[in-house]
């Protein structure tokens, strides 16, 4: 599996859009050790939008939930609305809530809190429609590493080919 992470990796580009430094850094690394070697980082929710409209090169774009300037029904919104924008963008979207109709990605065997899952607040069902729309996997926190790897795997699987 894991030599089928780093093909999987080669040439996409990795957006990771959160707020802590520390957290968009460690995300970076983690998804570097899977084969993924391009990275854009932003720290808010006005440039996790501006770095997709610069390039037509498909990306991964890895966000957290709770991002200052522009809040995430917007951003999620904005790149929905836009057909070419949204069919370039895979989403991957990291959050302290959980979708009220679905599970998160998180298999129960490596989430030792799921039990306590249900008492995590719930997204608005405005924000839940449109990851739905935007296909987006969500990850909760705390999440383990493998949770991470298999919603950018899966991403990447969705992301159309760098020639489209």
């Amino acid at each position: 599996m894991l030599e089928d992470m780093t093909h999987a990796g080669e040439g996409v580009l990795v957006l990771v859009a959160n707020d802590d430094r520390v957290l968009r850094q460690m995300v970076a690394q983690m998804l570097e050790l899977q084969g993924y070697h391009r990275f854009e980082m932003a720290e808010n929710g006005q440039q996790a939008l501006a770095i997709p409209r610069r390039t037509a090169e498909p990306r991964i774009l890895v966000r957290d939930d709770s991002m200052p300037v522009m809040d995430d029904p917007t951003v999620l919104a904005i790149i929905a609305a836009d057909a070419a924008l949204c069919a370039r963008t895979a989403c991957v979207f990291l959050s302290s809530r959980r979708p009220a109709s679905a599970p998160a990605l998180a298999s129960p065997a490596r989430q030792p809190t799921l039990p306590t899952l249900p008492t995590l607040p719930t997204l608005s069902p405005e924000l839940e429609q449109l990851l739905e729309q935007l296909h987006a996997a969500v990850v909760i926190y705390p999440f383990v590493l493998g949770d991470l790897l298999d919603a950018v795997s899966a991403a990447a699987s969705r992301l159309p080919p760098d020639d489209a």
